[in-house]
């Protein structure tokens, strides 16, 4: 699983198209590149030369390894291949059809306990796997988490993951409060994604709601009328968002 096996020279087959554009990011954009009549992947495709600016080649090969690291659990949309040419890198991965959680909680609001208790679940269970590789997302936001047409959770976009044990230079306002708090602190384990992961949770309580950011001082306790009609829910959420890394749940 090196990934120096992945670097390909700079080339790309005539007979790949693009389909469509999923999205756009700080370094780059995501597309559909259609390879053969029946073969789909999803293409990030990154500048080099922003990534050389804002210092995000480590970030880069993190990302690399990440992807390869969690690729083949099914919680995790599987790793294709790293390519490289003079002006760009480019990761390939599978193509997961279906809309994000963020999307999913607009348009089905209010989701049911045994709902969001079935995302919950599948998402502690790739924040455990994550961890057991020595990683942490650190970005578990509602639009990093795809929903298939089974019921499927898939955790996407690893481009701000670090290792157990590492810190981070996020921007103290990104991510809608779904950082942890200590995350500009480390040393960090897998508890800053629990935390994310009660953000996720009250979000989907909350029908779209975000609680706070993490800079705010507000106590969660205030916050508790926003989801007050799911008190199972509230135990978990609560033991998830202490701010005290020793106090909070672990996977």
């Amino acid at each position: 699983n090196n990934p120096q096996n992945h670097y390909v020279q700079p080339q790309q087959p005539p007979a790949e198209e693009l389909v469509g554009c999923l999205g756009h990011g700080k370094f780059g954009s995501v597309w559909v590149v259609k390879k053969t009549a029946n073969d789909f992947v999803a293409r990030k495709k990154l500048s080099l030369a922003a990534l050389l600016a804002l210092n995000g080649v480590n970030g880069l090969k993190m990302e690399v390894r990440a992807s390869m690291s969690v690729s083949g659990h099914p919680s995790f949309p599987k790793f294709h291949a790293f390519l490289v040419d003079q002006a760009n890198a480019f990761m390939d991965y599978e193509v997961v059809t279906g809309s994000n959680l963020k999307d999913f909680i607009f348009k089905f609001c209010p989701l049911s306990n045994t709902l969001i208790r079935h995302f919950g679940a599948q998402i502690l269970n790739a924040i455990e796997y994550l961890g057991a590789k020595g990683l942490i997302h650190c970005d578990l936001n509602p639009g990093n988490i795809m929903l298939t047409s089974e019921g499927r959770i898939k955790v996407i976009d690893f481009g701000m993951t670090i290792g157990i044990g590492g810190s981070h230079n996020i921007e103290k306002n990104g991510g809608l409060g779904v950082v942890a708090p200590e995350v500009h602190d480390g040393p960090l384990t897998p508890k800053a994604d629990i935390w994310s992961w009660g953000m996720l949770m009250f979000v989907m309580a909350s029908d779209g709601k975000y609680p706070f950011r993490p800079e705010d001082k507000q106590n969660i306790s205030m916050l508790w009328p926003l989801i007050q009609r799911r008190p199972d829910l509230m135990i978990v959420i609560e033991m998830a968002l202490r701010r005290n890394v020793a106090q909070r749940a672990d996977v």
